[in-house]
Order: C-alpha cells, then sequence, then structure tokens
C-alpha cells in the first residue's frame, strides 16, 4: 500500500470496533482526537481538534482491540489511505482514513503492562466464521 505515513497521538474517541472479513481476517476501526496545542507568549493555547478514523489490520487489529479504551491517550503510525466515489445523489465525497503499521499507548501520562504474544497461540476464529463483517473483500495483504 502506498502512501504518506504520519504519526499520531490523541484520545480514543470511541471503543475499537473488531470485525471479520469474509475471508476471516481481523480489522479494527476506532477514532482518534487529537488537539494541537501552541505555546503564546508563555501560555499555552489549544488549537481546533482534529479527528481521524484508523484501521488497524491482522493481529495488530486483535490486540487493539482488546487493549484499547474509549478516552486512552494512544500513538498510531500509519498511512494515509484517500477515497473517493460519487454518493447516490451524485455527490462526490472523500474521506482520508490512516491505516494503521504500529499503535500503542502513549506513555507521557500513563504507565502499562505489556502481555507478549507468542508466535503460536492461535486465537479462536469461531467469531469470524458465524459473524463475517460487512466488508466485501479482503484489502491490502
Amino acid at each position: 500500500m502506498s502512501g504518506t505515513t504520519t504519526t499520531i497521538v490523541g484520545n480514543l474517541t470511541r471503543e475499537p470496533e473488531l470485525r471479520f472479513t469474509t475471508g476471516g481476517r481481523p480489522v479494527a476501526n476506532f477514532g482518534i482526537a487529537h488537539t494541537p496545542r501552541r505555546n503564546d507568549n508563555g501560555t499555552w493555547v489549544d488549537g481546533e481538534p482534529e479527528y481521524y478514523d484508523i484501521e488497524a489490520w491482522g493481529t495488530l487489529g486483535e490486540n487493539v482491540a482488546e487493549s484499547f479504551t474509549t478516552g486512552m491517550r494512544v500513538m498510531v503510525i500509519g498511512k494515509l489511505r484517500f477515497s473517493k466515489w460519487t454518493d447516490g445523489e451524485g455527490n462526490n465525497r472523500s474521506k482520508v482514513t490512516v491505516v494503521a503499521d504500529y499503535a500503542g499507548p502513549d506513555l507521557t501520562w500513563a504507565t502499562a503492562v505489556v502481555t507478549k504474544n507468542n508466535k503460536g497461540d492461535a486465537k479462536p476464529r469461531a467469531a469470524a466464521a458465524s459473524n463475517p463483517a460487512p466488508f466485501a473483500e479482503d484489502f491490502f495483504l
């Protein structure tokens, strides 16, 4: 996948929603809000909040869904994916999504306990077979 790599640090705006493609591939969707700050003569001033839609695929998506909760301060490194389409009324629409390559807690203001997943540990896939996601196909990898 090509795209501009970006790093976003912010707070989760909604719980990660884990779904599975019809091929059984996991994907977690969640949102991050980032509020830029600037120093104005010794006083910190908040800018306008920025909101990002994030996708995390595969094991990363499963781990995000298990680890992240609304309000948590997190970091995401990923690529920007630009989508354009025409809606049912003929209007041109567009959206930017960050497809995560890496994700984790921001440890500036918190601590974390990390549990390593062993490569041989298989997560249950029963949910994938009984509840496929509404995706038409597997994207990327």
